[in-house]
């Protein structure tokens, strides 16, 4: 009689069963991958938007796909403006900035697929409204220009049409239309003086006063570099303001220290006044000449 042993039964039926297996997996047509999905559609966000000239918009491009799947393709496709006299835009990052006032269609494509959007560039808007100039003085039958400045949503600046008055016309007069304010020698002091465009004001002050004259002390401190505090150095003022004045100079005296102070005669306005130092010889004593860097300023009211 034949005897087979269960360890033998035990092999043949894992090789069975590998067997069964092989051909489980051989009956699934050969083993080859799904195809990949492909593109279908673009969706391109925003997909209508609104900017002023020399603003940006970012675009962003979301495939679709054959798979239902969706993904950001914002750098993957080539961007494109339909109209680049109102609208430009980068090509691979689909960063666009308006031009001109008017609309201009963007596309994103990749291959044959595409998706677009409407950019619109519309005009700047006005945000701000300031008079100019700043809260000036004036004496007595003197003119002065004012200008009622918009500044607009772009940045830029625009002097508008306005409508003037003055709140006490005992001080100072001006026209409605012009904006040309005369200073009266009826009454002195300040008065306000107003622009208005549509629904936007703003105001400042002018002050009229007398033209006589005021002595104004200065003191600064000395610079103490060789070519200031010798022959031909020493200080200069100058004046910035409404009302121009020459520059004074205080020149250094030979025996003496170097000087830190004037009196200087100023008639009613506002002034910057900035102390320079000069010098006709450089700091060794040499005869090439140079300026003084140091240099200080102060604002003065001379009522």
């Amino acid at each position: 009689m034949l005897r087979i042993s269960n360890s033998v039964f035990k092999a043949a039926a894992i090789v069975t069963a590998a067997m069964l297996v092989l051909s489980a997996c051989g009956s699934s047509g050969g083993g080859e991958a799904a195809p990949a999905a492909t593109l279908k559609s673009i969706a391109v966000t925003p997909a209508t938007s609104s900017i002023v000239a020399g603003h940006t918009q970012q675009y962003m491009a979301l495939g679709t796909y054959s798979d239902a799947t969706t993904k950001d393709i914002t750098s993957s496709v080539v961007w494109t403006s339909g109209t680049t006299a109102r609208a430009t835009i980068v090509s691979n990052t689909g960063l666009a900035t308006g031009v001109a006032v008017g609309y201009s269609t963007i596309t994103a494509k990749l291959g044959s697929i595409s998706g677009s959007a409407t950019l619109t560039v519309s005009p700047a808007t006005l945000v701000s409204v300031a008079v100019a100039p700043v809260n000036p003085y004036l004496v007595v039958n003197a003119t002065q220009q004012f200008y009622l400045i918009g500044t607009y949503s772009d940045a830029s600046t625009q002097a508008l049409t306005a409508t003037w008055a003055s709140s006490d016309t005992l001080k100072a007069i001006i026209g409605a239309s012009s904006g040309l304010a005369t200073a009266s020698a009826t009454l002195l002091g300040p008065t306000t003086i107003t622009g208005t465009s549509g629904t936007w004001s703003a105001s400042t002050v002018l002050t009229v006063a007398t033209s006589s004259s005021h002595t104004v002390s200065l003191t600064w401190n000395a610079n103490h570099e060789k070519g200031v505090n010798s022959a031909g150095g020493g200080y200069t003022i100058t004046f910035a303001g409404y009302v121009v004045h020459a520059p004074v100079n205080v020149p250094w005296t030979s025996g003496a220290t170097a000087p830190t102070s004037t009196s200087v005669a100023l008639t009613t306005g506002t002034y910057t006044a900035t102390v320079s130092g000069y010098a006709a010889l450089d700091a060794s004593g040499g005869a090439t000449g140079s300026n003084s860097a140091a240099s200080s300023s102060i604002y003065i009211v001379v009522p």
